[in-house]
């Protein structure tokens, strides 16, 4: 009997660390968006969107697989690499700020052109990548404190089939769209 309310107790107790380490995750790279969409209205951008708009129209950009591959797994490699870091706890709430900063002032200098292109440009990367770097941040966090040991294979599959997803909406249905 006591070992079962042990068992209960120590559940809850990884529940409180993953919600704020969830939290913390959450508010850095909200700080980061603010900050991101505060600074595109510092910098002319919209010479470089009207240049990339024109190219698309007159369809002389096309996606490149190795450039995809990139584009989707930058941001969950750095989160990788810093699980081995000693200094992974501090690093990945940086890349997450940075991570917030740059998506939002992309968004944010192509909405004010073109709300069409912006959604079409980011909308998968947003809705499939941003859950992989939550879910992966907050499991490298949990493991920095000692509360998990290693990354699940179920997650690290859920998150690898979720990336392959966004690359091929990327590469098949938003050149597309675009035009």
């Amino acid at each position: 009997m006591g070992k079962r309310i042990t068992m209960v107790y120590t559940r809850k107790g990884e529940s409180r660390h993953r919600n704020t380490a969830l939290v913390l995750i959450s508010v850095v790279f909200l700080l980061g968006g603010i900050l991101g969409y505060i600074a595109q209205d510092k910098v002319l951008a919209s010479t470089y969107v009207h240049l990339f708009l024109n190219k698309v129209g007159e369809k002389t950009i096309h996606p490149a697989f190795g450039q995809e591959i990139w584009n989707i797994f930058r941001w969950p490699g750095v989160l990788l690499i810093m699980r081995a870091c000693s200094l992974g706890g501090i690093l990945i709430p940086i890349v997450m700020f940075l991570r917030g900063f740059l998506l939002s002032f992309g968004i944010s200098a192509f909405a004010a052109e073109s709300l069409r292109a912006a959604v079409l440009l980011f909308g998968p990367t947003c809705v499939l990548t941003l859950p992989v770097l939550f879910i992966l941040s907050t499991e490298i966090l949990l493991r920095r404190i000692g509360e998990q040991r290693e990354l699940k294979p179920a997650v690290v599959l859920a998150c690898l089939l979720a990336l392959c997803l966004c690359m091929v909406i990327d590469l098949a249905v938003v050149p597309l769209l675009l035009v």
